[in-house]
C-alpha cells in the first residue's frame, strides 16, 4: 500500500521546477519552524501551553434509509481544549534555538537560491 501512494506522489515530484527541486525542503523546514516558533511565542506570552485532546462524543441524528426519514447514531470526534503547566526558562530557551535554527536555515536557503539560480537560470 505504502508503495502505491509512493507512485502517486511521484507525478507531484515531476511538476516541480528546476529551480524548487534544487532548493530542496529548506522553504518547507522553515514555514514548519515558523508555526514553531509563533506556538512557543505563544505559549510564553500567556504562561501555559494549550494542549488538544480528542475526544469521541456519541449522539443522535436524522439519516435517511430505505424507509425515509429515521434517527441513528454517530460518533463524532471533537477536539477538547485544555490549559497545561511549562517551564518558562525551557521554552525560552526552545525558542532561542529556534529562531537561531530558523536564521541559520534562512542563510542557507538564500544561498542555495542563489546556486540554484545560477544553476536553473529559466526559474
Amino acid at each position: 500500500m505504502r508503495r502505491f501512494a509512493l507512485l502517486l506522489l511521484l507525478p507531484l515530484v515531476a511538476c516541480a521546477t528546476p529551480q524548487q527541486q534544487c532548493l530542496g525542503s529548506l522553504p518547507k523546514e522553515i514555514r514548519i519552524l515558523d508555526d514553531l516558533i509563533a506556538e512557543t511565542a505563544g505559549n510564553i506570552a500567556r504562561g501555559y501551553a494549550i494542549t488538544e485532546t480528542p475526544r469521541l462524543v456519541t449522539g443522535l441524528r436524522s439519516c435517511f434509509g430505505p424507509r425515509g426519514m429515521a434517527f441513528c447514531t454517530g460518533t463524532d470526534t471533537v477536539l477538547r481544549r485544555a490549559p497545561v503547566a511549562i517551564d518558562l526558562a525551557s521554552e525560552k530557551a526552545k525558542l532561542a534555538s529556534m529562531q537561531a535554527d530558523r536564521i541559520r536555515k534562512q542563510q542557507e536557503l538564500e544561498l542555495r537560491a542563489t546556486q540554484c539560480s545560477g544553476q536553473f537560470p529559466e526559474g
